[in-house]
């Protein structure tokens, strides 16, 4: 059996005795390169200006979880077909609108849940 959780902590230990689930894994929060790679993926087909440095993107979304970072590419699928929407000559994503998007954008992961896992992990 495989199961998932943001908070293990709080299971109730009949969870967790032999024959049930009997393997912890800790899948830590989406590195650079994972966070390159999940941004590749997403964006795609998306028309990207020059000066839109997916690099740069990947280094500002540290802290970010592999959904943050999804969300982050909805976003800037919407703001494409806004633009398509309104008739813009050549619509592509500048690094203007990826930095409006990156203002509201924050990882949904809380410091004290990070914390509270690795020390759930090393039990």
């Amino acid at each position: 059996m495989i199961a998932a959780t943001n908070c293990p902590w709080a299971l109730d230990g009949a969870l967790l005795r032999p024959g049930r689930f009997n393997e912890k894994i800790y899948i830590p929060l989406p590195d650079y390169d994972a966070r390159l790679f999940i941004l590749g993926n997403n964006l795609k087909k998306c028309t990207l200006a020059d000066d839109a440095d997916i690099k740069n993107i990947a280094a500002k979304l540290d802290g970010c979880n592999g959904a943050d970072v999804v969300e982050f590419c909805e976003k800037v699928k919407m703001t494409l077909i806004k633009k398509e929407i309104n008739k813009t000559a050549n619509p592509i994503i500048t690094q203007s609108d990826i930095y409006d998007i990156l203002k509201n954008t924050n990882s949904s992961v809380l410091k004290d849940d990070l914390n509270k896992m690795k020390d759930y992990i090393k039990s």
